[in-house]
């Protein structure tokens, strides 16, 4: 009864273990199948790889030939066309910018060798009649030449070395100059103390002078602007003679001499532009001084007329800076110039009746 039961289950084991026999079986007879066909198809791609391998062999021989006749032709050219080898040519290879500049280079020469033919025709169409000079004679003239060029070249230099020894002194004077701009004006405020205090100089006077230097200063203000920085008014030490007071005379620096002269000297156009400056710098001084007193108003009776055109322009135009403030500045002229730079005028006419009056506004 015991065997009996055991025996199917043994079947049943044997059985399934049939069935995955011949599952792997057939798994193995496919795998085979795919093993083959890969195998042949392997050796179908070799036999095509060995025929391609065997052309790419021959052509490779055959370009190796087609080479080594190149070469043989590469060198054959290089040492017809005088290079030793690749090196030098490959050193003689230019570029194209490089080669049409040779080109151009060449054809300038040949331009300039065909003037050059032209001159030497020319040349010696012109000198066919004439003599060969005496190159002698001209090189001994040349050799005077040159001496004399020599000489001239040693005193250009001897010049420029007083030259440069002018400048430096003139430099060593300029400062010298300073210092005695500044000793001069110690010994100036000394000196007016020292007279005031010997008697030569009253108090009056000392204290007019102070005044009248500070109306100078103001007054060059406008002067340099009127004449271009030339004319600068300058107190005089001392008088023209004895009965005079010293420290109240007015004397012109004139930049363009570098001297100071007498304002006597002046022109009647220079003149009117030292009295408008000194008025213009005495209304300033007593406006700073006085305390309060503001000068509206102020008129100025002709001297326009001996102006030239470019001084009768800045002391318009100085004018009119003044008057662009709280002032009032009145021009009294017979002059026609001014009517154009005057927008406000007071016009008397004269007529057979008498004058007339009339407002330009």
């Amino acid at each position: 009864m015991r065997k009996t039961g055991r025996a199917p289950a043994c079947f049943n084991e044997l059985t399934e273990k049939k069935a995955k026999a011949e599952k792997a079986l057939a798994d193995l007879k496919k795998s085979f199948e795919s093993a083959s066909n890969t195998q042949i198809a392997s050796e179908n791609k070799l036999a095509s790889a060995r025929t391609l391998v065997a052309e790419r062999e021959n052509r490779l021989k055959a370009h190796e030939a087609l080479i080594g006749t190149a070469n043989d032709s590469y060198l054959e050219a290089l040492a017809e066309n005088g290079f030793a080898d690749a090196e030098a040519y490959s050193a003689a290879l230019i570029s194209e910018n490089e080669l049409a500049a040779m080109v151009k280079v060449i054809a300038d020469y040949e331009d300039n060798g065909n003037m050059l033919c032209r001159d030497i025709e020319r040349l010696q169409a012109e000198t066919k009649d004439k003599q060969e000079p005496d190159l002698s004679k001209l090189n001994a003239e040349a050799a005077i030449i040159r001496g004399n060029t020599d000489i001239a070249r040693a005193g250009r230099e001897a010049t420029k070395a007083r030259r440069d020894n002018a400048a430096r002194m003139l430099w060593e004077l300029k400062k010298s100059a300073v210092a005695l701009i500044k000793i001069e004006k110690e010994y100036v405020a000394l000196k007016g103390l020292s007279d005031t205090a010997n008697g030569k100089l009253d108090f009056e006077t000392y204290a007019q002078t102070a005044y009248f230097e500070r109306v100078l200063r103001a007054a060059n203000l406008r002067l340099k602007v009127m004449s271009q920085n030339r004319y600068t008014l300058l107190r005089r030490d001392q008088g023209d003679d004895g009965r005079k007071r010293t420290g109240l005379e007015i004397e012109v620096y004139d930049s363009n001499t570098g001297r100071s002269r007498s304002a006597n000297s002046l022109s009647g156009g220079e003149s009117f532009m030292a009295s408008l400056s000194l008025a213009l710098g005495l209304s300033d001084v007593v406006q700073q001084t006085a305390g309060g007193i503001h000068l509206d108003a102020m008129f100025i009776d002709e001297g326009f007329g001996s102006l030239d055109a470019e001084v009768l322009e800045l002391s318009v135009r100085t004018l009119s800076d003044m008057a662009g403030g709280n002032r009032i500045v009145g021009i009294i002229s017979h002059v026609a110039e001014l009517r154009e730079r005057i927008d406000k005028q007071v016009r008397v006419d004269k007529t057979t009746r008498g004058s007339r009056i009339s407002l330009v506004l």
